[in-house]
Order: structure tokens, then C-alpha cells, then sequence
């Protein structure tokens, strides 16, 4: 314990003594950490850089008139994050989601981004990014998990081209990219690739897949009738793709409706 001058005994460094910490009669600080409040370790884990440790399902808020210096804790404008990617970065660096689920949700609005998805940690828990609606949730970019390791579940979105090389893919333009380790499940998402690749006679995947796992289900994939070389989805080095449910595709491909090479598989 520490001694406490007389003035200092119902404050300690501006916080009130309380939330496990209390004073004895003779002056001397006693800490129970027992007792600290989910606030104040949340604050403590911050200040030394650790992750939290969920102990039940959290879910975290984007919406447009948000600010990325919120925290994501509650669906405001004060307190919700303005873009995808600083959501997903803020809980993963933050949080350990060990058995539990970490939702992102994404409201209704036009988010122009190229979102990449990083590591985070768990055991058994998993990451979950929804959208309000797939017909009102719209990112414009593409969506990637060049960088994850992790299995993350997309639910209720609208991915639309924005005609640049697809991150981490031989593909010139892709909208959902996963590799190596990374495990993806899509639900009821449409991929909107319509309109032509930069580069000239360049390639465009909806769902491009090196070494990672793909589960799909209710995906709409509509390519431009425009272009060239299309593939609906690739698979390539050990790419492993799902399809759990119907799927949609709409538009010309030049090359192959379902591309799989090097020892990578499609299953229906």
C-alpha cells in the first residue's frame, strides 16, 4: 500500500477511489483487481497495449457520419466508426476474441474503400462483418484477407469494382479476395463487377481464392458483358471453394465460369 496525504485520500490521479480500489483508515491504498470495472480494464489494456479478452459476443458500429476516432461502441454518430477499415483494425488489434463472436456492423450506405481484413486473435471465436441489407450496404473497392488468418463471416453486401488490380491476386480486378490461411464464409452478397479492368485485356475474377477457403452461399456474381478474360471464380495454389447454396451468375466470361489449378478445389 502507499500512504496518502489527507487531501489526496477521495481522489487518486483524478480517479475517484472506487472500481477496486479503496483506503484504509490509516492512509493507505488498497487495489483489488477483482473488483475493476470492464471500463477501467478496457482503459488498462489500452494504456499497456494488450488485448481484451471477450467474455461474451460484442458487436462494434460503422455508419457514414461516423468518426474513426470513435471506439465503434455504440450505433451514433459519436460513437460509431465512419469506415470499415477502421473497425476492423481497431478490434483486431484490440481485442482477443478467444470462443466468442466479434460483429462489425455496417450501416446502410456508399463506402469507398479497398477494405483488407488483418489477423486477429481467438481460439475458436470468429469474426462476423454485416451489412444492413445487401441492396443498401455498398463498398465500393473490394473486400480482402491477403492479411488474415482468421475466419471471418460477410453477410448482406453489395461489393462493386472499382476497376483496380485486385490486392494479393494474379487477376487484374476482384472483388473478394482470400489467400493462404484465410477462411471466408459469404452470405448473401453481390458482386458487382461491371465495368472494364484497367488495363487492357485484363482479367477479372468475382471470387479469387489462393490458398484459402471460400464457403459461399446466396452470391450473386455479375460481370460486364464488356469485358475480357472473366472468371466468375478462381481458385489457384490449394484454394479451397464451398458452394453451400445457390449461386447467381450473370455476365460473359471469355476463359472459364469456375477456374481451379494447382491442387485447389470447387465443390458443389
Amino acid at each position: 500500500g502507499y500512504a496518502l496525504e489527507p487531501a489526496t485520500k477521495n481522489r487518486l490521479g483524478g480517479i475517484i477511489v472506487g472500481d477496486g480500489f479503496t483506503i484504509t483508515a490509516a492512509g493507505l491504498l488498497s487495489v483489488d483487481p477483482n473488483s475493476f470495472s470492464a471500463d477501467l480494464i478496457t482503459e488498462l489494456m489500452k494504456q499497456l497495449r494488450l488485448p481484451q479478452w471477450l467474455s461474451s459476443n460484442k458487436t462494434f458500429y460503422v455508419r457514414p457520419d461516423g468518426n474513426d476516432n470513435n471506439d465503434g461502441s455504440a450505433n451514433t454518430a459519436t460513437k460509431a466508426f465512419k469506415t470499415i477499415q477502421a473497425a476492423v483494425n481497431y478490434v483486431s488489434a484490440n481485442f482477443n476474441v478467444v470462443n466468442y463472436v466479434a460483429t462489425i456492423q455496417v450501416s446502410a450506405g456508399t463506402y469507398t474503400e479497398r477494405v483488407a481484413l488483418p489477423k486477429y486473435q481467438s481460439s475458436t471465436g470468429n469474426m462476423r462483418l454485416y451489412g444492413d441489407s445487401k441492396d443498401t450496404t455498398i463498398v465500393i473497392g473490394c473486400i480482402n484477407s491477403t492479411a488474415s488468418s482468421g475466419t471471418w463471416n460477410i453477410q448482406d453486401f453489395t461489393v462493386k469494382s472499382d476497376g483496380q488490380p485486385g490486392p494479393g491476386s494474379s487477376f487484374n480486378t476482384s472483388l473478394l479476395v482470400v489467400n493462404d490461411s484465410a477462411s471466408l464464409n459469404a452470405t448473401n452478397v453481390k458482386l458487382l463487377g461491371d465495368i472494364q479492368p484497367v488495363s487492357e485485356g485484363g482479367t477479372t475474377a468475382g471470387i479469387s481464392v489462393t490458398g484459402g477457403t471460400w464457403v459461399i452461399g446466396l452470391v450473386d456474381i455479375i460481370l460486364a458483358d464488356v469485358a475480357k478474360g472473366r472468371s466468375f471464380i478462381s481458385a489457384a495454389t490449394g484454394g479451397y471453394v464451398r458452394m453451400t447454396q445457390d449461386c447467381v451468375l450473370t455476365g460473359i466470361q471469355n476463359n472459364n465460369t469456375v477456374l481451379a489449378t494447382d491442387g485447389s478445389k470447387f465443390v458443389r
